[in-house]
């Protein structure tokens, strides 16, 4: 392996509690690939993180936008390709090395994303589902790695998604460039379940505020990729609140109470589907935000309407 096959792995944290496993996780894969090295940035003191794993870059960087420090980091790196992966994630040992076998054997490729699970532990636990759609491909960049001539002719992270989307824009305009992303699933890297991440899905649906941006930039991919920021189940919740809301305001009491119970019924068989092995109380906290999600997600689609621009209620 030459000097021109050196790679930085960037790894935007936020997350203090998952840092040492994942970064103890990318030593290992030093071992395997020493033409590599580690670059941490963090938007919490690192000082004591530094003295713990001296042999990966820290950077403190005060902004707690996920682009902003990914761009940092890449401003920093040496390598000809850049990998991505989150805090809260642990690569395996040979992760670096078929990487970069993978770009060796297809010169051609702009970028590579690989497989992702979630660890086994967390099967049957509360909104264990939730963390379940991080194993589709995506062009996520928990398991990513660009080649960083492409990654600045792109134009690198569009900061202005703060919190989501970012990853898939820079796929967009990668893609848009006339290159391609492709997929290796022996770039294997395990999820952590955040157990004490509670209210992951309403997280999730405020977060969905910067769909318009996406669609504004990109409104042909963006519908070939999501068809809808509404999954079925949401869309479901949502158009049965629209119902019920109708009927209080048009129709008679009776009418109106049949409505809520029949929408509330609905409520209740989607978020159980969703909630299977879980505990009575869990279960009714999995109702509650279930009830939410769709007033929030409709807010949040409202928010970043009026913010970019762009409307997107659906």
């Amino acid at each position: 392996m030459s000097l021109s096959d050196f790679i930085s792995v960037i790894v935007a944290s936020h997350r203090p509690e998952y840092i040492a496993g994942c970064v103890e996780s990318l030593r290992i894969a030093r071992k395997a690939c020493p033409h590599s090295e580690i670059i941490v940035v963090a938007d919490y003191q690192i000082q004591a993180w530094a003295g713990r794993f001296p042999d990966a870059f820290w950077v403190y960087h005060n902004h707690r936008g996920i682009p902003h420090k990914r761009n940092a980091g890449v401003a920093r790196a040496q390598g000809n390709y850049i990998a991505f992966v989150d805090d809260d994630c642990r690569p395996a040992e040979h992760w670096l090395i078929h990487a970069l076998r993978y770009f060796g054997r297809h010169p051609d490729c702009a970028g590579v994303e690989g497989k992702t699970s979630i660890e086994n532990t967390a099967c049957g636990s509360p909104m264990y589902t939730q963390f379940k759609r991080l194993e589709k491909r995506g062009y996520r960049t928990n398991n990513i790695v660009y080649r960083k001539q492409v990654f600045y002719e792109a134009g690198g992270f569009d900061e202005r998604f703060v919190y989501q989307r970012e990853d898939i824009d820079l796929a967009f305009r990668i893609l848009d460039l006339g290159y391609r992303i492709d997929y290796c699933e022996h770039m294997h890297i395990e999820h952590a379940f955040r157990a004490d991440d509670s209210w992951d899905l309403l997280k999730n649906c405020w977060n969905r505020r910067f769909d318009p941006l996406l669609y504004q930039k990109h409104p042909r991919r963006s519908r070939d990729h999501f068809r809808s920021p509404w999954t079925p189940s949401l869309l479901t919740l949502g158009l049965g609140d629209l119902a019920a809301i109708s009927l209080c305001l048009l129709r008679g009491k009776s009418t109106a109470a049949t409505g809520c119970l029949l929408n509330g019924l609905v409520h209740i068989v989607v978020s159980q589907r969703h909630s299977r092995r879980m505990s009575a109380g869990s279960r009714m906290l999995s109702l509650l935000e279930f009830g939410l999600a769709p007033v929030v997600l409709a807010l949040a689609l409202a928010h970043g309407s009026v913010r970019f621009r762009k409307l997107l209620l659906i």
